[in-house]
């Protein structure tokens, strides 16, 4: 018990001093800066910063830029590029170049004319990177339809016939469209003459008949109605309303009339079927129509229930 105690307090002390920040007197204490780990999100961009900060952070942002400058200055990473590029070999010496005070003026006054301005040169770009190349600047409007055009062409004139561009052109040339002549003070249509302080007037003739307000103010006649408007589109009947009983929430005298109507109409029709099984009853004196009896009876009921029943129709029709 004894060690693991003591083995448990020397953790939560090494802990304790790594979160005060100060470093400990006892062999086993760390920095705690060292063993504290930084914390944070890395989905948003405070994250990122953060990481950038931290030594794996600025070695990588260091190698980053180291490549970038040696693509700038040299055009590529000086490890990969050949050796005739980095090293030359020294064949003769300056002794046996042409010296500058042999020059003349005028071979100076050429050179120095030919030199760029300084300012050329602050401007011109130094970078060896290539700039990254514009798609769309090369590109032509409609270039799949001209390159299809150009190949109908070629194809047409291999079997020695003209676009039909060229063949209209060729036929307006050879057949010009005749021209129109112009219209003489001849042709010119006259306008009926007519006197403006007549009685007459065939400027006021659409005005004469019509309202007094219709003269002093507005002077527009009112759009044409079309004549289907007159008549109804369907003859199917409108759809009836229903009554007030029918709601959702009628009043009690609404919904009682409502009952009664419904009551009504039941009981006519409790009726009228009462009536047709009285009319088809048969009498009791007499015997029941049987395939023995006669023909005729038969007949005679049939005819009669036939009768009965097409005045039934008309009524309910009618109702």
């Amino acid at each position: 018990m004894a060690p693991g105690g003591s083995g448990r307090g020397s953790t939560q002390c090494l802990k304790s001093e790594a979160d005060s920040g100060f470093l400990g007197f006892r062999p086993t204490s760390v920095d705690p800066a060292l063993r504290r780990r930084r914390r944070g999100p890395r989905n948003r961009k405070r994250g990122w910063r953060r990481l950038a900060q931290e030594p794996l952070g600025l070695e990588v942002d260091q190698f980053l830029e180291d490549v970038r400058l040696q693509e700038r200055t040299s055009g590529g990473l000086i490890s990969e590029a050949p050796d005739e590029k980095l090293f030359f070999v020294d064949t003769g010496s300056k002794k046996n170049a042409p010296e500058l005070s042999k020059r003349t003026r005028s071979q100076k006054r050429s050179l120095l004319l030919k030199k760029p301005l300084r300012v050329d040169l602050i401007l011109e770009n130094t970078s060896k990177v290539p700039a990254p190349k514009d798609v769309l600047a090369h590109q032509v409007p409609n270039a799949r339809k001209l390159k299809r055009k150009e190949q109908l062409w070629e194809k047409l004139a291999k079997q020695g016939e003209l676009p039909r561009e060229v063949r209209r052109a060729q036929a307006r040339l050879l057949n010009p469209p005749a021209t129109k002549a112009k219209p003489g003070p001849q042709d010119t249509v006259e306008r009926p003459f007519y006197d403006l302080w007549a009685k007459d007037n065939p400027l006021e003739r659409p005005l004469a008949g019509q309202d007094t307000f219709f003269l002093e103010q507005t002077k527009k006649k009112g759009v044409k109605r079309p004549p289907h408007l007159h008549t109804k589109p369907s003859q199917v009947p409108a759809v009836e309303v229903t009554p007030a009983g029918a709601s959702y929430n009628p009043s009690f005298e609404d919904h009682q009339t409502l009952l009664r109507a419904a009551h009504e109409v039941e009981l006519q029709r409790q009726k009228e079927a009462e009536k047709l099984e009285r009319q088809l009853a048969l009498p009791a004196s007499e015997q029941p129509a049987t395939q023995d009896a006669t023909g005729h009876v038969l007949d005679r009921v049939s005819a009669a229930l036939m009768l009965i029943l097409g005045v039934w129709d008309l009524q309910t029709t009618s109702r």
